[in-house]
């Protein structure tokens, strides 16, 4: 196996025997210390399949690119479960697959595949982009058709109009004005001389006062000072179809899976729409004979693409970079609207709570990258001190409010959570993870030591919240709405003592201005948070520092043993 491992070129996937794979922390020690240039391959018992034949469990595991995903598998090994199942670090576009390399493609790249432009994305897209946009530049034709000044334009409407009503298998192309050709022929002629002949380098190639243009660059912007049609249509007609093409973007990108339609908007507000209208041409040839020194601008065969949710920008995720926009929009409802005019309670409530899902992800994110730049300890005080963060914030947010409006509304709401949270993280969580991973696994490894850790914090962590309630419970007085004597009949009665049958009783718990409550309940809270802080404290260095070879080391080099 080791010959195998160290003599051949490793394949992006491989399948290694689980007895004679090693701990991954392990890998990761023997790897660092030899300064092998090829990162190791962590062992992942999650893609684990048995072999009824020969008795063996087999791990299906994917090459890691770097140092850095090296560490993010080794940080989801030691978690038990793909916590941290996306890629951390940029992946050369080159070495994904051909799904996803589509996905970045320029909307002028022409796939050499024989793929129908029927279909049902397509069928959508004139349902709900393209009939519109078409109504648009019809409107914006007749427009310019009117003004007599702008008539070319008109024309250049109507060729758009036709283009966005159906743009699949349509090759949207910009024609090259004759003198653009000449020079640039000359231009070529000239440097052939050059190549044969010596000629000082700081020599002109164009005659003085004529520039270098390059036969795609050639723009509105080049012609328009001196044609008064081009400010009609400047007035007139692109305010009104970069409003169309924007609106288009817009709700195309928010749904995701019509970015395609998105980019060939965005394109044509970049470079078709401020082009001279007299260079436009429209087939659906790409190898017109007439069209030699033309350049494609625009073409496209899809309107949908399911797979876009992989899609990233500057590494964000689409999807969350979506929500920004919910999470401003609950900010400014917030505190612009306070009255409630434009928007109801309900509404901003459920806008703030699918805002929390971007900030949320990020807020995974980062603690991944951290995680896997440092060490499986720092990765787990990050996820415990800042993975429930978003609830912190909601508690502290209610109690503030709740203090503000003086009701025990949200006081209530409050402990119910911390409750629910209580007994999901103890009992729901870990129950959960074993039904699981008993119905995928032969076999599960726990590490004691570190149960008996986390026992012991959440022994301290359970009886630190309750003691203050226990403690109120107990010194508090017995209030009843009836009660009956039931010592009527007894000689009880003699010696002083009564005999009461009493009915809806309830314990009044002290009044938060009363004397008793500032000076025993109030200690006992703050001694409780005093605990509850400390003992975090005390946990995370016995568990990540003084002890760490005790708890996590030794488990490690007991599960070949155990193997």
């Amino acid at each position: 196996m080791d010959d195998v491992e160290e003599g051949k070129e490793r394949s992006p996937t491989s399948i290694v025997p689980d007895h004679v794979t090693e701990p991954p922390i392990l890998r990761q020690r023997r790897w660092t210390s030899q300064d092998d240039t090829t990162p190791p391959r962590p062992r992942l018992s999650c893609s684990g399949t048995f072999d009824t034949a020969t008795g063996l469990q087999y791990d299906v595991i994917p090459r890691p690119e770097n140092e850095l995903e090296v560490q993010r598998m080794v940080n989801n090994h030691m978690f038990g479960f793909r916590k941290w199942k996306s890629h951390i670090s940029k992946r050369p576009l080159a070495d994904r697959s051909d799904i996803v390399k589509e996905l970045y493609a320029d909307s002028e790249h022409i796939t050499t595949e024989d793929i129908s432009n029927i279909s049902t994305g397509n069928v959508l897209y004139v349902v709900l982009f393209g009939w519109w946009i078409a109504i648009g530049y019809l409107l914006v034709a007749v427009l310019m058709a009117v003004s007599i000044v702008g008539w070319r334009y008109s024309s250049f409407c109507w060729k758009l109009a036709c283009y966005f009503i159906w743009p699949f298998g349509k090759y949207l192309y910009k024609n090259v004005p004759r003198e653009l050709i000449v020079v640039t022929n000359q231009y070529n002629a000239r440097s052939q001389d050059l190549s044969r002949s010596s000629v000082d380098e700081t020599s002109p190639l164009y005659p003085r006062g004529q520039q270098q243009s390059s036969l795609a660059e050639t723009g509105f912007w080049d012609t328009f000072q001196n044609r008064p049609q081009s400010y009609t249509w400047l007035v007139l007609g692109l305010p009104t179809v970069c409003l169309l093409h924007s609106l288009a973007f817009l709700l195309s990108w928010l749904t995701v899976i019509f970015i395609p339609v998105a980019k060939v908007n965005l394109k044509t507000i970049k470079k078709v729409l401020l082009m001279p209208p007299e260079l436009l041409t429209v087939t659906r040839s790409s190898m017109d004979s007439e069209l030699t020194h033309s350049a494609i601008i625009l073409y496209t065969y899809q309107a949908m693409n399911v797979y876009y949710y992989k899609y990233s920008v500057d590494g964000l995720n689409v999807i969350p970079l979506n929500l920004f926009i919910v999470v401003v929009a609950a900010l400014s409802l917030e505190y612009l609207d306070k009255d409630g005019h434009y928007a109801s309670k309900g509404t901003k409530f459920t806008l703030s709570l699918i805002a929390i899902i971007p900030l949320a992800y990020y807020i995974a994110m980062v603690i991944s990258s951290i995680s896997a730049q440092t060490n499986f300890a720092v990765g787990a005080v990050l996820n415990a001190s800042f993975g429930s963060i978003v609830e912190l914030i909601l508690y502290e947010t209610a109690l503030v409010k709740d203090i503000a409006m003086k009701t025990v509304c949200y006081n209530h709401l409050v402990k119910a959570a911390l409750i629910g949270t209580l007994l999901a993280t103890t009992m729901l969580i870990p129950g959960l993870a074993m039904v699981i991973g008993g119905l995928k696994h032969r076999t599960q490894r726990f590490n004691p030591q570190s149960v008996g850790v986390s026992a012991t914090l959440m022994f301290i962590s359970v009886t630190a919240v309750f003691a203050p309630t226990i403690f109120s419970r107990a010194h508090s007085s017995l209030t009843c709405h009836r009660c009956d004597n039931v010592t009527r009949n007894s000689s009880s009665s003699d010696n002083g003592t009564w005999g009461l049958s009493c009915r809806d009783c309830t314990y009044e718990m002290f009044e938060e201005g009363s004397e008793l409550y500032r000076n025993h309940v109030m200690p006992v809270v703050y001694t409780c948070v005093l605990i509850l802080g400390l003992s975090y404290i005390i946990g995370l260095i016995y568990s990540l520092k003084t002890h760490k070879s005790l708890i996590y080391d030794k488990f490690l080099t007991e599960i070949p043993h155990r193997e």
